[in-house]
């Protein structure tokens, strides 16, 4: 299941260290976990999947739709009790156009400023008129955020480099042309795109609060350091870069919480967080 029809999926029911590289005043990254690697456990395991993300020692998480079920004050106290933070919500385009002002109360229920557009659908793009139309749509709701007092950040695939505007990447094209807009990395589908990830997080700097950290080999996403993306340096240049949240993901594990534990193992290993 990709995470589009995921998404999808759920909305109808979702609740409307030191690195070697960081400057020396540059707060430290936060790491957290993106629950689309866990959402095979979170429909009956909810409560007791994020306990154990908590025990592994993950600070925080970022949502993918999915809430267990309570309201924004129990999970709030939920979430409290377990010392996990909320980094930001995953919610499709037209669920951020169709109902932002719920998406808002809930990202303050939950503590945190960022609402993060996670996908493009194919048939929203393909020429540079249509991106163009994007780009104007994400451009209005971004504004929208930010007199509400959030951020709405982009999350992206490899097609966004891959796809050119005037002829450069999509991606930056997009970053151009909706200036209030924020962007969340992903390292893995930015190195999948032909790019130099670590090059990006500096290029986004105060741009970039969000970094998604994920590992490919091919087209199959796998535990951190067991690929061929290169993290470690997309890491050091996160925490130069004032990123606020590492977020770890794996889109297909067979077995999601022993991924995820040893992606986090594998950071420390590295002394990266």
């Amino acid at each position: 299941m990709n995470r589009r029809r995921f998404l999808q999926g759920v909305a109808a029911t979702a609740l409307a260290a030191k690195g070697l590289g960081r400057a020396q005043n540059t707060p430290r990254p936060r790491v957290g976990l993106q629950l689309y690697t866990l959402r095979d456990l979170l429909g009956d395991r909810f409560k007791e999947t994020l306990e154990q993300v908590a025990a592994m020692g993950y600070e925080g998480v970022e949502f993918a739709g999915v809430y267990g079920g309570l309201n924004p004050g129990e999970l709030r106290r939920f979430l409290d009790g377990l010392g996990l933070e909320t980094a930001g919500l995953h919610v499709p385009l037209e669920q951020l156009e169709q109902g932002l002002d719920g998406q808002v109360a809930l990202a303050r229920a939950l503590g945190t400023p960022y609402l993060v557009c996670p996908w493009l659908d194919a048939g929203l793009r393909g020429s540079e008129a249509r991106w163009r139309e994007l780009f104007g749509r994400l451009e209005r709701l971004g504004k929208a955020c930010r007199a509400a007092g959030v951020r709405l950040v982009y999350h992206n695939h490899e097609f966004e480099f891959e796809e050119k505007v005037g002829g450069r990447p999509a991606f930056d094209a997009l970053f151009a042309a909706a200036p209030s807009l924020e962007a969340e990395l992903d390292v893995a589908w930015a190195h999948a795109g032909g790019q130099d990830p670590a090059a990006y997080v500096r290029k986004y700097a105060g741009r970039l609060p969000l970094v998604h950290l994920k590992d490919l080999k091919g087209r199959r996403t796998v535990e951190l350091g067991r690929g061929e993306v290169p993290v470690e340096a997309a890491v050091r240049a996160a925490q130069a870069s004032g990123v606020r949240w590492l977020l770890v993901e794996q889109d297909e594990s067979a077995r999601p919480l022993e991924s995820v534990r040893a992606s986090l193992e594998w950071l420390r290993s590295k002394k990266l967080v």
